[in-house]
């Protein structure tokens, strides 16, 4: 990709496949000990290899549940996953791009540390509750770095990239209930998303493009008749973190410099939607089953932000953002 955006076949050229391999291995066993607690410990081994590149790694897994009565339970998770492929986010104005990038020499590959304690109260004919809290640590992320509001250009793109460590944690909690024609589903999550790198910020943490501190859905399902049901959804969560440029020009001709960009995110408008969904069952005998189904996607015309741009209509320095759909 470059700044002139060719239509014809013979002015584009292939690029050769990514010489890499991998070889993974897993293993898992389940251990009772009596009525109450499940063990499940794992390992995960993976070879990787990309040019002169070579990454072998071991991931160990592990999950227990211990019953504390007939319908709840306490989960306790440890889960080590290495990545080897990099997503990098833009964490600038204008499309949501996301960058893949393989692991190699210099973008070693991303390793996640999670730990996650639970509770379940299960009792399918009446009420479900579960609650979870969790904190995830991960090294080697790959990161854009300041002042490259860019595509990429294929001999530029890692000049452009930074590492550096990052961290989540949260606790989110569902409630169900069920009545005779009804349920009702009530879902929220709160978390927190940071990044880290000397290259960016002065060293400081900041957020993470999709740091969306809240998220919350509420289910609401009908049954008028049997195989017939009506759901209605509503989703919201926070708005997602943006750069906004520290410089910006008053001559229309101008486009924004990449010396232009700033480094402190800021957070971008909520989002919320309302979801109506019909689907009936249709009744048959022998082996197939079927049905159909029907919805509405934003009831409420909820603003599905693709792009955001700025843009200044006078020289009072206010700089007003827009959020552009790709679909109305």
């Amino acid at each position: 990709v470059d700044s002139d955006f060719k239509e014809a076949a013979d002015d584009l050229s292939s690029v050769a496949c990514l010489p890499f391999s991998d070889m993974m291995l897993y293993y898992e066993i389940a251990l009772r000990a009596g009525n109450r607690l499940l063990l499940r410990p794992g390992l995960h081994f993976n070879d990787y290899k990309h040019n002169s590149f070579h990454n072998q790694s071991f991931q160990p897994r592990f999950f227990s549940s211990y019953a504390i009565a007939k319908r709840q339970r306490i989960n306790l998770a440890y889960t080590h996953i290495g990545q080897l492929l990099h997503m990098i986010t833009s964490p600038y104005t204008g499309i949501n791009r996301e960058l893949w990038l393989p692991a190699n020499q210099r973008l070693k590959p991303a390793e996640n540390r999670m730990v996650n304690l639970g509770y379940e109260y299960k009792d399918n004919r009446i009420v479900n509750i579960t609650a979870d809290v969790y904190y995830k640590k991960i090294s080697n992320l790959a990161m854009f770095g300041e002042k490259t509001n860019i595509l990429y250009n294929s001999d530029s793109t890692e000049k452009h990239i930074v590492t550096g460590t990052g961290w989540s944690y949260g606790a989110e909690a569902t409630l169900e209930k069920r009545f005779t024609k009804w349920k009702m589903l009530l879902s929220y999550t709160l978390s927190w998303s940071w990044r880290r790198s000397d290259s960016l910020n002065s060293g400081i943490k900041q957020p993470y493009r999709y740091d969306r501190r809240h998220n919350v859905n509420v289910l609401l399902g009908y049954q008028p008749l049997k195989g017939l049901e009506i759901s209605l959804l509503w989703h919201f969560h926070t708005g997602d973190f943006i750069t906004l440029p520290a410089l910006i020009s008053f001559k229309p001709e101008e486009t924004f410099a990449d010396t232009n960009m700033g480094s402190v995110p800021f957070r971008g408008s909520i989002y919320n939607r309302l979801n109506l969904n019909a689907s009936y069952r249709i009744p048959t005998h022998g082996r197939f089953k079927h049905a159909v189904g029907s919805g509405v996607h934003a009831v409420n015309q909820s603003q599905g932000d693709y792009l955001t741009t700025i843009a200044t209509t006078s020289r009072n320095y206010t700089t007003p953002l827009y959020q552009e759909q790709l679909f109305k």
